[in-house]
């Protein structure tokens, strides 16, 4: 199997690393501080603060602290990881959330609310800050919301869906972190995104960004997914104060209460995707990026690529490096294991079969495809004819959502371990 394409992410994943983002992004010249084209001049008796929530929040924290030699004291981290941490990072948990996620959402308000007047706070977020931090509103307990969660992912709803449900059910979500901070303070958000569009008021369910859905919006997804009456009463309840009132709303566009508020996308998938196209074309292979991320059921997706592919081989003889982004949804109704991205590259297989020369790879830039060990998978024209001669039934593992143990026998699974960053799905098709 050939092995460009994985190198390709390999290779797009050092360039675009938290790490190396922040440092591209921002610099300290004196008391001059830039982040992109814009500048700030860091008075003598301000206090600086870094807030990292996210995947990425340790590398960011940590490349922030070195860069503007900010006291350990002033960051605060919120992390997945687990080992060797620094004194400022506090471990949380992911995907789901539990007692740590809620120790989290108290620790990070407690830190805010503690910041002085006229501070400049550097709020570093990442994908996954959603379980990182969660307080849940009103009488509600964290079991209840992880059923509510799970309830979400697997209906095939859209992140902007399932974060409308989110938000309304949390004390922190949907700009309501804002609310902790001083007003008088200067606040700038460093975001890697993991979300289709780059909306920032979905990435992360938008800490610290005023949020247009409603009350209502949640209600209407819960009902288009009809999971209203499977809902545990208590989130009936609180859902039904919203709608009339009885409980406040998020923050609302147009009344952030920190008025000197800027934020910048340092890393997305879209930025992802260029980087890929560019190691490509410097391995002098023609490259073609998607215009749109991608935001569909899993079926839908893997026709959309496969269409892309065909339309390549019928227009273009030379060797072709095609990239698309996104996030697809699975309406899971097995009971097998695996990823949307493992999925997708048993779809894409499936698509591909018989083709020379064609390599297809799936895979989440966090590291990490569902609640599996893989990144995702990688497959090419001769994968399914492998999978016969083992006596697999692929359609069987397709109906069963078992997309893991089907790559696991045929040695298609795509491991790197958790990057440590988090910028949505990406697919990488060369076609020789």
């Amino acid at each position: 199997m050939n092995t460009i394409v994985k190198q390709l992410f390999v290779d797009a994943l050092e360039a675009n690393s938290p790490s190396n983002l922040i440092n591209d992004w921002v610099s300290l010249q004196g008391s001059n501080m830039s982040v992109g084209a814009k500048e700030w001049t860091i008075g003598e008796k301000q206090d600086l603060y870094v807030l990292a929530v996210g995947k990425a929040s340790r590398p960011m924290a940590k490349a922030l602290k070195n860069k503007l030699d900010v006291s350990s004291s002033h960051i605060l981290c919120i992390t997945p990881e687990t080992k060797g941490l620094e004194k400022y990072c506090f471990s949380s948990t992911h995907p789901i959330p539990d007692i740590k996620s809620r120790k989290a959402a108290d620790k990070l308000i407690s830190f805010a609310e503690q910041i002085p007047s006229d501070s400049l706070v550097i709020f570093a977020l990442s994908g996954g800050a959603s379980a990182l931090v969660c307080k849940p509103a009103d009488d509600m307990n964290l079991p209840d919301m992880n059923t509510v969660n799970k309830m979400l992912l697997e209906s095939g709803a859209n992140i902007e869906e399932v974060n409308s449900v989110r938000k309304h059910l949390s004390e922190v979500k949907g700009g309501q972190l804002l609310s902790y901070l001083r007003p008088d303070c200067t606040l700038i958000d460093l975001v890697i995104s993991d979300v289709p569009n780059d909306n920032l008021e979905i990435i992360g369910s938008g800490l610290t960004t005023p949020d247009s859905s409603t009350f209502q919006d949640a209600y209407d997804t819960l009902l288009r997914y009809e999971l209203w009456e499977k809902l545990p009463e208590n989130i009936q309840g609180h859902i039904e104060k919203g709608l009339t009132g009885e409980v406040p709303e998020t923050i609302k566009p147009g009344h952030d209460p920190i008025a000197n508020h800027t934020s910048f996308i340092i890393g997305s998938a879209k930025k992802f995707a260029d980087t890929i196209a560019e190691l490509a074309a410097d391995e002098r292979f023609n490259t073609w990026v998607a215009e749109e991320p991608f935001n569909q059921s899993v079926d839908e997706v893997t026709k959309m690529v496969a269409d892309r592919i065909k339309r390549e081989g019928d227009d273009n003889k030379d060797a072709t490096v095609m990239i698309f982004y996104g996030e697809s949804t699975v309406n899971v109704t097995g009971g097998g294991k695996g990823g949307r991205n493992q999925e997708l590259a048993l779809r894409g297989a499936l698509e591909i079969e018989g083709m020379e020369g064609v390599t297809w790879l799936s895979a989440g830039t966090d590291g990490v495809d569902g609640p599996t060990d893989a990144a995702g998978a990688r497959v090419d024209g001769s994968t399914i004819a492998r999978a016969k001669e083992k006596g697999l039934n692929v359609e069987k593992f397709i109906s069963e959502n078992d997309s893991y143990h089907f790559h696991e026998q045929v040695g298609t699974l795509l491991k790197t371990g958790p990057t440590g960053n988090n910028m949505m799905d990406i697919v990488i098709v060369l076609v020789e």
